[in-house]
């Protein structure tokens, strides 16, 4: 039963691992950047949590798309106090097939190549390190038969 454990959790591991790498590459080739400019900053409030009101800084950033088209978007991810101020430059990283796929670079990067793919790069490895726990713990248990 352990060798089948050890298995499953190898296969599971290695699998995370390789469709993770996977998603990194497709992201990188998929993705293009402009300079853009951030023309105004949305106040958004939000209700409930600790403090029962707390106010984020959303920047609205206009930029030029490869077919010379002027394409306006606001960042989904807010902070406070405001990283961007109106006027300011920056780098906005979106989709050639989908423009409405934007994001400015920095934003949302820490989550998207930063923690969390450290985060499942460490499940992988804790996968790998299970199953090459119960597969060897399982092997042992037969050769002591």
């Amino acid at each position: 039963m352990l060798i089948f454990m050890g298995l499953f959790c190898i296969v599971a591991g290695a699998g995370q691992l390789v469709s993770m790498l996977i998603f990194w590459r497709r992201r990188a080739r998929r993705s293009a950047s402009a300079r853009g400019t951030v023309t105004q900053i949305h106040t958004i409030t939000r209700r409930g949590g600790r403090p029962l009101v707390t106010a984020v800084y959303c920047p609205e950033v206009c930029f030029q798309s490869p077919t010379g088209e002027v394409r306006t978007f606001t960042s989904p991810v807010g902070e406070n106090p405001p990283r961007h101020t109106p006027g300011q430059e920056v780098e906005v990283v979106y989709d050639p097939a989908n423009l409405t796929n934007v994001e400015i670079r920095g934003a949302t990067e820490a989550t998207t190549f930063g923690f969390m793919p450290g985060c499942m790069f460490v499940m992988s490895l804790g996968w790998l390190a299970l199953g090459l726990f119960f597969l060897a713990t399982g092997i042992g248990t037969l050769l002591k038969r």
